[in-house]
Parts: C-alpha cells; structure tokens; sequence
C-alpha cells in the first residue's frame, strides 16, 4: 500500500468517525418521526 501503520490507522478512525456521524444522524431522524411504517412477512 506504500503508507505507515499510522497513516492506515488514522483513515481507518476517520472512515469509521464519518460512518458513525451519519449513522447518528439517522437515528435522529427516525427518533423526531412520529409516523413509520412497518413491513413484515407473512410466515407460509
């Protein structure tokens, strides 16, 4: 990959930090939304 364990290491948290900041902000968004529709399956 030509780059340190420490270059990898950093993107690796700041990948992870941008994931996890969407992520929260999704909950959110689901948290302030009253209405929701649920899917389900029928068992056959």
């Amino acid at each position: 990959m030509g780059k340190s364990m420490d270059a990898i290491l950093v993107q690796a948290l700041e990948e992870f930090v941008e994931t996890w900041e969407d992520h929260l902000q999704t909950v959110e968004a689901l948290k302030e939304t009253e209405d929701r529709v649920q899917l389900s399956v029928p068992k056959e």
